[in-house]
């Protein structure tokens, strides 16, 4: 398989970290045109893993052909990625690409991103909170769902305030019809890959998770699907800037305990009301990040 060559796209454009080109191997200043303040940041550890884990699906010849889905798209990372990818003859037959996000900033971040590089024509985006407002045949036939989804609780009480746009990459909100998953944050989750099981029923899924909650992280998806595994694992530093009073507030209304760690290392296991102290004193803290992949039959 060949390397992943410079798109070069008109205009200017803004050089993300050399990371991302580490990720799409050898895709040096793979050129991203999306580096506003309200998507997600193209570098952080978690769109680092889940690129990991595509590019894995890639060279294992699992995406050719076949009919993707993204929830949460944010700046386009992985939509160029895929791209650059088929570019440079690493499927037989590329995938289609539709994605979604709750923002219209994301939808229309990606969107110009795909402008810039010439493939604008070639995927549908549309402005949904997870599945619920798109066409029911813009994804009848989807086979892959990937996803980065927030997995803390929006606080009001805490923040006093609606998010912002670039926030509902980090925290979602909490609806009034709670599921049970939504008292340790990962209902946001559990309601994707709900809908995902109604909707596409024949998709398999690769999806972030934080480890945080523990087992009930792996729970989510093996009470849901016939097959479930981690296909990358990372410890990664907390964002400092993510509340983690949620987290903090189940551990003392359940009596269970979330699974952080002082170093990188993960050699010291700390609970949550540790951690937010950590967080607000600005001492690092870190926690275990897993992609999942998960499917049916």
């Amino acid at each position: 398989m060949s390397e992943i060559q410079l798109l070069q796209p008109p205009g200017e454009v803004v050089i993300p970290p050399q990371s991302i080109a580490n990720i799409y191997r050898g895709a040096a200043n793979m050129d991203l045109n999306a580096a506003d303040a309200d998507v997600f940041p193209p570098d952080d550890p978690w769109t680092l893993a889940l690129a990991e884990a595509l590019v894995q699906e890639a060279e294992a010849g699992r995406l050719d052909g076949k009919n993707i889905l993204e929830l949460g798209a944010g700046s386009g990372v992985n939509m160029l990625g895929l791209k650059a990818l088929a570019l440079n003859n690493f499927f037989r037959n590329p995938p289609s690409f539709t994605g979604l996000d709750i923002t219209m900033e994301s939808v229309r971040a990606c969107d110009e991103l795909a402008a810039a590089h010439g493939f604008a024509d070639e995927i549908r985006l549309y402005q949904s909170n997870l599945l619920s407002d798109v066409p029911a045949e813009a994804i009848a036939d989807t086979d892959i769902v990937f996803a980065c989804l927030p997995q803390v609780r929006w606080d009001y009480e805490v923040m006093q305030r609606e998010p912002q746009a670039r926030e509902f990459a980090d925290y979602y909100i909490v609806p009034e019809q709670e599921v049970p998953e939504d008292a340790y944050a990962l209902g946001l989750l559990a309601r994707a890959l709900d809908q995902i099981r109604d909707k596409t029923p024949k998709a398999s899924v690769l999806f972030n998770v934080a480890g945080r909650q523990g087992d009930k992280s792996f729970k989510l998806f093996t009470d849901r699907f016939d097959r479930a595994e981690p296909v990358v694992h990372r410890v990664i530093p907390h964002d400092p800037t993510t509340s983690l009073t949620s987290f903090v507030r189940w551990e003392q209304m359940s009596e269970e305990s979330c699974r952080f760690y002082r170093d990188a290392e993960a050699s010291q296991k700390i609970d949550a009301a540790e951690a937010e102290e950590r967080r607000v004193e600005g001492v690092e803290v870190y926690h275990d990040l897993f992609v999942m992949k998960a499917e049916m039959g």
